[in-house]
């Protein structure tokens, strides 16, 4: 909800998308790497080389990634670490972006958020399917996803590929010790029946 309000508060003039964009260099202003991941550019200009419509499209991919993935990390966990999980993940996406880009690096929008909760989500799965066993997800359709999501800086200028291959990494380093509190807490359930 957040990300739609402040992708519409540009269009409606009540401040420019250019305040909460990630940009390089960051010159102190550190607040944008936890901001710029509510923030698609202006859906109703292009921005800074995108189109309105790519940037709405970016919108609606990685709004359905997030709550798809972090729905399923809350029933889990608890909202607390989708919340951590997302905002961990897109900060780190958008430091490396920023480091790594170059002077008309400008940088928005939740891929590595998203990404961040989809590869959380997975480790689970990842895990059994290492133990030999065989999980309910589907995983060419979590292929799928995250490759559509990781697709995005073809379409946008906003999005950002090291921003997003980031925040899946840190998805996968955070949902290690998620996967192994989650097991521990059903193998405990399931001993007191």
């Amino acid at each position: 909800m957040a990300s739609v309000v402040t992708t519409l508060l540009p269009v409606a003039g009540v401040f420019a998308a250019e305040r909460g964009i990630v940009v390089h260099p960051l010159g102190g202003e550190w607040w944008r790497l936890l901001s710029g991941n509510f923030i698609y550019g202006d859906i109703y200009h292009s921005f800074p080389n995108s189109s309105a419509f790519a940037n709405t499209v970016y919108l609606f991919v990685a709004l359905a990634i997030v709550a798809i993935f972090g729905s399923g990390l809350e029933r889990r966990h608890g909202p607390v670490v989708v919340l951590l999980v997302f905002l961990v993940g897109g900060a780190a996406g958008m430091a490396v972006a920023t480091e790594l880009g170059g002077p008309d690096l400008a940088v928005g929008g939740g891929n590595a958020g998203g990404l961040a909760l989809l590869c959380a989500w997975a480790v689970p799965d990842l895990l059994a399917r290492r133990r030999g066993e065989d999980p309910d997800s589907d995983g060419l359709g979590l292929i799928a996803l995250a490759a559509l999501l990781l697709a995005m800086p073809l379409a946008t200028d906003v999005a950002d590929p090291l921003a997003g291959v980031t925040g899946g990494l840190v998805g996968l380093l955070l949902g290690l010790p998620l996967a192994r509190l989650g097991r521990a807490s059903r193998v405990g359930r399931g001993s007191r029946s």
